[in-house]
């Protein structure tokens, strides 16, 4: 039998949770996220203490699998959102088209 962690990420709390499980032998990654009780599907991603793994990867004792979650918003996204909430954007017309520019001096 081996001893495998399953570590998820609450996406709403952001708090890292983990859970304990049985497997056989020559067990997936696949099979680890289905016993901790997670849906997996062909887009799910994955990692074995942290470096990315594929599905179908087996696990040895001792293994953590980190399910990945997926991100609510582009980084970029993101990070304009922000520089708009801080009153750090000015927008400028170049060539013809508008542009959004981080003001470097404030």
């Amino acid at each position: 039998m081996l001893e495998i962690t399953v570590a998820v990420t609450d996406r709403e709390s952001a708090v890292a949770r983990t859970r304990t499980v049985q497997l056989a032998e020559g067990a997936t990654v696949r099979d680890a996220l289905l016993a901790a009780g997670l849906k997996v599907s062909e887009t799910t991603r994955a990692a074995v203490f942290g470096r990315s793994a594929a599905l179908s990867e087996s696990l040895s004792p001792g293994d953590r699998v980190d399910a990945a979650v997926p991100l609510w918003v582009d980084p970029m996204q993101a990070r304009r959102l922000r520089a708009e909430r801080r009153g750090q954007v000015s927008v400028a017309s170049r060539h013809g088209s508008r542009h959004q520019l981080i003001k470097p001096w404030d």
